[in-house]
């Protein structure tokens, strides 16, 4: 197909653009908004407001940039696995470039930021991370770069740093059924989703939501989970935010089979674990989390045959 709709009006009419022209476009957007710090590449999701770097946006971003610059692709991949804690967590964002006075001064968000990094991570590393996690879409897009890649070294690198990311993980598999919790509705990416609402305990939609969201999130869940170090035996027994979610799981299992295939052809003994595993959170999902009477996949609260 050499030209798509345009949903842009020229003279009140639509209009048609040539596929060469956006994909010129996409690349415009993504190489403006790269970051090249203290040795590292990656693509925030924008300059200004976001600078950060989030582990699930570099797995799509990787995905895209795959296609039209393989090194900039592979080090992103490099540049968040390389904030891997020594225990296997991988965090949703890396603060690479995180100051103590933000520069935009006084406003609000920073000083949220700030008291966000500062005082409820707290993490004391260098550079700053979050203390919760993402939907891992960096397992599938470095299998994609792997296979433009064809490199041994960043197929092993890969599937170490992976392997004992599925390792920590387990920690929230509280019931032991091949199903993940997620902590804070941060970590599936869906964020202020009305899915998560009877949860946190919204009774209705308000106009405030999102501030209302925000201060439920800041100043309740991570202050509450900082009150028990961040520890994850901690957090289960608080029973505050405790997900098996649909996007969350469905992207674990897509990801270790996507590992899994990177094990097989560098010949890493991991590879068959790792399908295995795959498939059975796949299983979990389709036999735990999918209503037959609705057709509908649904999250569920651990250890419970109902959903949310």
């Amino acid at each position: 197909m050499d030209k798509v709709k345009c949903t842009e009006r020229k003279n009140g009419l639509l209009c048609e653009v040539p596929m060469r022209d956006i994909e010129e476009a996409c690349k415009r957007v993504l190489r403006k908004n790269t970051v090249e710090i203290r040795g590292k590449r990656y693509i925030s999701p924008k300059k200004q407001h976001y600078p950060e770097q989030f582990f699930w946006d570099s797995g799509f971003h990787t995905i895209v940039t795959r296609h039209f610059d393989i090194g900039l692709a592979k080090d992103e991949i490099l540049s968040i696995l390389s904030n891997q804690w020594e225990n296997g967590f991988i965090p949703h964002i890396v603060y690479w470039n995180f100051l103590p006075d933000y520069p935009y001064g006084a406003e609000i968000s920073t000083r949220i930021q700030n008291f966000v990094v500062n005082r409820l991570y707290d993490t004391r590393r260098e550079p700053p991370t979050s203390r919760i996690t993402g939907c891992p879409v960096i397992g599938m897009s470095s299998l994609m770069v792997y296979l433009k890649l064809k490199s041994e070294s960043f197929g092993r690198y890969v599937v170490n740093r992976m392997c004992n990311y599925f390792m920590w993980l387990e920690n929230r598999d509280y019931d032991q059924d091949n199903l993940f919790s997620i902590i804070h509705p941060w970590e599936n990416g869906q964020d202020d989703h009305p899915n998560f609402d009877v949860v946190l305990g919204f009774k209705r939609y308000m106009l405030s939501s999102t501030l209302m969201y925000n201060l439920r999130y800041h100043g309740y869940l991570l202050n509450r989970y900082k009150s028990v170090n961040w520890d994850e035996r901690e957090i289960e027994k608080l029973d505050i935010f405790n997900v098996e979610n649909v996007l969350f799981n469905s992207t674990v299992s897509a990801a270790m089979l996507a590992v899994s295939e990177i094990a097989r052809r560098i010949k890493d003994e991991r590879a068959e674990d790792l399908k295995e595993k795959g498939i059975k959170v796949a299983e979990a999902i389709e036999r735990k989390l999918f209503d037959r009477k609705n057709v509908l996949f649904f999250d569920r609260k651990p250890a419970s045959d109902k959903p949310w």
